[in-house]
């Protein structure tokens, strides 16, 4: 956390360091206080590291809780790890997981496959799509019947026509 008078003495119109440039002025000054914390940290400046540490806080059981979900699929269809989060929509027989999460109020209609994948607020995943390890944005409809390869990024909201095809590795911009 920063004191708003730091952020005030940042440059603008340039990349900064906070770790290399900020940081060691505030410690010259005396400026700088810490302390000791005992949870878990991850930096997630970049969406690799995002993903990595989503991964790892679903191996984590308190993070896998399940909360007002309206859906018709088994739980056995939901592999684990996985989360879904509250007023999401499922319908059967739509299949997630392992390392999936649906962020609040995700719709994801019958015989959706989703692995790997993290879905953002808002978003609709249509009949019979596939999406593999891809990261999709907030308020994204995808079209039904389409294939999201590995390693997509998809932004916020995008709309999917039906049947498209997204190549693995691929970045999806508004």
């Amino acid at each position: 956390m920063l004191n708003p008078k730091v952020v005030g003495t940042i440059p603008n119109g340039r990349p900064v360091s906070l770790e290399r440039e900020v940081f060691p002025i505030l410690a010259r000054q005396g400026k700088v206080r810490g302390w000791k914390h005992a949870g878990f940290w991850y930096d997630i400046g970049k969406i690799p590291d995002y993903i990595i540490a989503n991964r790892q806080l679903l191996q984590r059981a308190e993070f896998r809780e399940t909360t007002n979900v309206e859906t018709s699929v088994p739980m056995a269809k939901i592999r684990q790890p996985s989360y879904i989060g509250k007023d999401c929509s499922i319908e059967d027989p739509a299949k997630l997981g392992p390392y999936t999460i649906l962020s609040e109020r995700v719709s994801v209609r019958k015989g959706a496959e989703v692995s790997g994948t993290i879905v953002f607020e808002q978003t609709s995943l249509g009949e019979n799509c596939t999406i593999e390890d891809s990261l999709i944005g907030e308020g994204v409809t995808v079209g039904k019947g389409t294939r999201i390869g590995k390693g997509s990024l998809i932004a916020g909201q995008v709309v999917i026509p039906d049947r498209a095809t997204i190549r693995p590795g691929s970045v999806i911009l508004n």
